[in-house]
């Protein structure tokens, strides 16, 4: 008798615990892209993220295909006039690089 109350207690116990918890929300980001993203790049240093791709619109607004979000904004970036894809995105010397179809931006 004693060993079955304490199978019960011990198999109780986490559900006691897990009501108390209090998990991470997701939420959505907020993008909405006219074309697809092609390339995500993480800056850790500068605590952004980086977005490039086919795109031509975000969120309704006119971009070159580069976007940043710093974790409550996007930001269209300048450096692709003619909006070609943006192909990867890569940090040297501490400066963010973005590669496309015509040539190098910064």
């Amino acid at each position: 008798m004693k060993k079955t109350i304490k199978i019960i207690i011990l198999s109780i116990i986490p559900f006691l615990f897990a009501a108390n918890c209090k998990s991470q929300y997701w939420k959505g980001l907020g993008l909405q892209l006219d074309d697809s993203p092609r390339c995500p790049y993480a800056d850790s240093a500068g605590a952004k993220w980086y977005i490039g791709g086919e795109f031509h619109k975000v969120n309704g607004q006119v971009t070159g295909g580069l976007i940043s979000y710093d974790g409550m904004n996007w930001d269209s970036l300048p450096g692709n006039p003619l909006g070609w894809p943006i192909n990867d995105i890569t940090e040297f010397q501490g400066k963010i690089y973005a590669v496309g179809t015509n040539g190098l931006a910064s």
